[in-house]
């Protein structure tokens, strides 16, 4: 998606916290620096999990890879 102006405010306020946190870096500050206004944002991670969710059902989610990942991040946080 595009980054709206509103969200590349939040991002700039968060710069600190986006990054010291890879998955937040991952997303919001690819190649070291922050997503501005207008800069596309991908989030890969999460279109596989939604890919997954969208072909395995909730299989996926709760027997599967998307749900072993959700419980290993939680885990580690």
């Amino acid at each position: 998606f595009i980054v709206a102006p509103c969200l590349a405010l939040h991002i700039a306020q968060s710069m600190q916290k986006i990054k010291n946190d890879p998955g937040l870096r991952e997303v919001f500050a690819p190649n070291g620096k922050l997503l501005q206004a207008g800069d596309k944002c991908y989030n890969v991670k999460l279109a596989q999990s939604l890919e997954a969710v969208a072909d395995q059902g909730p299989q996926a989610f709760y027997n599967g890879t998307v749900g072993e990942k959700l419980v290993k991040d939680a885990r580690e946080a």
